[in-house]
């Protein structure tokens, strides 16, 4: 059966996906319709109490992910961020993820608004993937 693939124009309204995305980019969101498997490192747009977040997938389902100083460890392992990020200085947390959980950070670590202050986000909250 054919389905139909929709892209939803968006205007980045904030620089916390600096150094990649910057405030005033437009960007193509790739329209979530059925269940999200996400993949670590996804730029995903997500709704939560009528804001909409662009941020990146850090922590997956299941997993434990803990924040120190400037590393993230996912089930004791420190994770290995291959991509352009401003740096910042971690505040202790631990988490244990659900299996409909997923954890979402900005690539400016100093100025996002992320799973860090709203805690994890559900899988439901996803409603698109970046298109590059």
């Amino acid at each position: 059966m054919f389905q139909k693939i929709r892209f939803q124009k968006n205007i980045v309204l904030e620089n916390s996906m600096n150094p990649n995305i910057y405030e005033g980019d437009e960007i193509l969101i790739k329209k979530i319709f059925f269940n999200y498997v996400p993949s670590r490192f996804d730029i995903v747009k997500v709704n939560l109490n009528k804001k909409s977040y662009i941020k990146r997938v850090i922590g997956l389902p299941n997993e434990n992910l803990m924040l120190n100083k400037e590393s993230v460890y996912i089930n004791n392992n420190e994770l290995e961020e291959k991509f352009k990020l401003i740096q910042a200085e971690y505040s202790p947390l631990e988490i244990n993820l659900g299996k409909k959980e997923i954890f979402l950070m900005g690539d400016n670590r100093i100025n996002s608004i992320d799973s860090r202050v709203l805690g994890p986000f559900n899988l439901s909250d996803v409603v698109g993937i970046f298109s590059q």
